[in-house]
């Protein structure tokens, strides 16, 4: 399989150039496979994590080959990666129900520099992470620790322009988003089945409405409920939010054909917002409001009522 050549180059204000310090070096190649990894899968199934062994797929989507360090001001690190057309043609042989699929020339370089140009946007409904995966970008910032301040990532959508730089900023604004991501809620939603793809265990469900919804089925495989394709189901799982509050999938325990009484869940559940929560929505949308001047220190030592009061000084 063909391969192409993508860099990560760390800069410092030592000027490490090819003699980097090992500890930190060590910590960055430690997490950026993981955040390579995260990234693929998240473009593919909806979600970058999940227990149990991984799919052939993604260990052949996210197979890069550390083969090189060199420079003298900065730290340029080499790495062979495939191009996910070659490395899982299976998968864009099936029909495509999400605009979000990757493009097959895309490496797993293309798709983190996507992801890190969303988290430093900050943007709150963006499809292409989730909790763990903004979890994953924060590790990448023990890298960042002092010993190096950045480093840039190379992709094809940046060939003529400046690289994508992960830096403190980026690691900051992850943090607030992965605060402001609601936590996830039991559901119950109905709907049609129409898509089921069995190469990443994933389906799509249509309200009356017309909206999608995606689903990852956690238990067993799409072999169980290809009776049900096109036919009116009822999905039993747990919802996982955007930060902006909007659902980004359904991880999705059962499949059932739709009961009478299951008609009344046809529609997208909203999250469940703490006091908490709306904190830091608020922090984030007034930084030079009154709240932030009760709240600037946020995450700090303010309490629930001392923030309840900002919330209704605003209402």
């Amino acid at each position: 399989m063909k391969t192409i050549t993508r860099t990560l180059t760390l800069r410092s204000e030592e000027h490490y150039g090819k003699r980097v310090p090992p500890q930190a070096f060590g910590e960055i190649l430690r997490t950026f496979p993981r955040l390579l990894r995260g990234s693929v899968r998240m473009s593919f199934e909806g979600r970058s994590a999940a227990r149990g062994r991984r799919p052939r797929w993604l260990e052949a989507a996210s197979d890069i080959r550390f083969v090189d360090h060199n420079g003298d001001d900065e730290t340029v690190l080499y790495f062979e990666t495939p191009m996910l057309g070659e490395a899982v043609a299976e998968l864009y042989e099936q029909q495509e129900l999400w605009p979000s699929r990757p493009d097959p020339e895309d490496t797993p370089f293309d798709l983190l520099a996507d992801v890190v140009e969303d988290v430093r946007s900050g943007l709150s409904d963006s499809d292409r992470f989730d909790r763990p995966l903004l979890t994953k970008l924060h590790d990448m910032g023990r890298g960042l620790n002092g010993t190096f301040q950045s480093c840039l990532v190379s992709s094809r959508r940046h060939a003529d322009g400046p690289r994508v730089t992960v830096d403190r900023a980026v690691v900051t604004s992850a943090d607030e988003l992965t605060r402001a991501t609601p936590q996830p809620r039991q559901i119950r939603i109905a709907g049609v089945l129409d898509m089921i793809r069995a190469s990443t265990n994933t389906i799509g469900v249509k309200l009356d409405n017309g909206q999608e919804i995606r689903g990852v089925l956690v238990h067993g495989d799409t072999t169980q409920i290809h009776e049900l394709l096109n036919r009116k189901v009822t999905l039993l799982g747990k919802a996982i939010y955007r930060p902006s509050g909007n659902l980004l999938r359904v991880d999705v325990a059962e499949v059932r054909s739709m009961r009478n009484e299951d008609a009344f869940f046809n529609q997208i559940p909203t999250p469940q917002r703490s006091t908490k929560d709306r904190a830091v929505i608020m922090g984030q949308r007034h930084r030079t409001s009154n709240v932030a001047a009760i709240i600037g220190r946020w995450p700090g030592e303010e309490t629930d009522a001392e923030i309840e009061l900002a919330l209704q000084e605003l209402s």
